[in-house]
């Protein structure tokens, strides 16, 4: 069974940062700016680890987690 989405759009509204869909869920969008690729120490990387294991373990059953990398190429000039 095919679903038209332009007949059942998924958002009903959108306030800060708080996303409310027709079927009743409710997506709460936050951003995390972290460190750049290989520049913590070993433990600090296993602190940040730790940090987002503690964070994620304790929501509630259902809870569907989306991260997003975005990589900028940055223009460098010597």
């Amino acid at each position: 069974m095919r679903i038209n989405l332009t007949q059942h759009y998924p958002i009903m509204d959108i306030q800060d940062n708080l996303i409310f869909a027709n079927n009743g869920n409710l997506v709460v969008c936050y951003k995390a700016d972290l460190p750049e690729i290989y520049s913590l120490s070993e433990k600090d990387f296993e602190d940040l680890h730790g940090s987002w294991f503690q964070a994620l373990k304790s929501l509630p059953a259902g809870t569907v987690i989306h991260k997003q990398d975005i990589y900028r190429k940055p223009h460098y000039s010597a």
